[in-house]
């Protein structure tokens, strides 16, 4: 995926890492460099509930479960009503159970 023009003006904003890297986890599904400018995203502006919900997403596909939940918790406390933020939860708690003990589930 190429850079875009405006990336090249402003290394410093956070919400151009963050759809970057939203772009790079939906179409690229290219989880590393999605995490990577999430985490850049997120040290820019660390208050973003939206964010850290991406993060979660993107650390559940590389099996990063406890980052998921830590980052979705962040998600939640910023912002309590946040409806993408609840599914979410609910998937990076049951996933890693599913996953270690398929059988149990």
């Amino acid at each position: 995926m190429p850079i875009p023009p405006s990336w090249k003006l402003d290394q410093n904003l956070a919400a151009a890492h963050a759809a970057l890297g939203f772009t790079v986890f939906y179409w690229d599904r290219d989880f590393v460099r999605s995490r990577a400018l999430f985490d850049r995203a997120l040290e820019l502006d660390p208050g973003s509930p939206d964010n850290n919900h991406w993060l979660a997403l993107t650390t559940m596909q590389t099996g990063a479960f406890d980052v998921a939940l830590d980052a979705i918790r962040r998600a939640q406390e910023r912002d309590p009503n946040s409806r993408p933020s609840s599914p979410t939860r609910r998937s990076s708690c049951i996933t890693p159970v599913k996953w270690r003990n398929p059988a149990g589930y």
